[in-house]
C-alpha cells in the first residue's frame, strides 16, 4: 500500500451528531481493490485492534484469505459480499452503489462484457452527482449559493 494512498483520500466531513469526522471519498477510486487497501490502511492507523482477520470474521468469511486475494487484485468479491464489504466500511447509500458498480465493472472488464460501456457511464454519473452534492454544500456553506427551501 503505497503513499499514493496515504489519507490524500481523507476529506472533512460534518457529522450532525458530533463533531467532523475524517473519512475516506470513495469516489476517489477507480479500483475496487484500492479502495478496499486505502479502507485497510486508514483503519490500521486509527485502530491499533484492527487487522484483516478481525475484519473478515466481522464479515462471516471462513479465513483472511478471502480477503487478501481481494487486496491483491486476484479476485472480485461476490455481489453479495461486496454489499457486506460497504456496510462494514460505512459507506453511504450512494457510495455503496458506486462501489458495487465499480466491482461490476471489473467483473465485465475481465470477461470481455458488453456491459462495459454503460457500467463506466453509470460510474461517472455516481461521480458527478456525489461531486456536484459537494459541491454545493461547501458553496452553502460559504454563503456563495443561494438557500432554497
Amino acid at each position: 500500500m503505497g503513499d499514493s494512498l496515504e489519507w490524500s483520500i481523507i476529506t472533512r466531513m460534518q457529522n450532525p451528531e458530533t463533531s467532523p469526522v475524517e473519512r475516506f471519498d470513495a469516489f476517489r477510486f477507480r479500483d475496487s481493490s484500492e479502495l478496499l487497501q486505502a479502507y485497510v490502511e486508514h483503519r490500521r492507523d486509527t485502530s491499533r485492534y484492527f487487522s484483516i482477520s478481525s475484519w473478515a470474521k466481522k464479515l462471516g468469511l471462513p479465513t483472511s484469505g478471502i480477503l487478501v486475494n481481494f487486496l491483491k487484485r486476484r479476485r472480485l468479491p461476490p455481489e453479495d459480499l461486496a454489499a457486506r464489504l460497504s456496510e462494514s466500511m460505512q459507506l453511504s447509500a450512494e457510495e455503496s452503489e458506486y462501489f458495487a458498480t465499480l466491482v461490476a465493472l471489473e467483473r465485465a472488464q475481465k470477461s470481455n462484457s458488453i456491459t462495459v460501456g454503460p457500467l463506466e457511464r453509470k460510474l461517472a454519473a455516481l461521480n458527478f452527482r456525489a461531486r456536484s452534492q459537494l459541491l454545493d454544500g461547501e458553496l452553502l456553506e460559504l454563503g456563495l449559493l443561494p438557500v432554497t427551501v
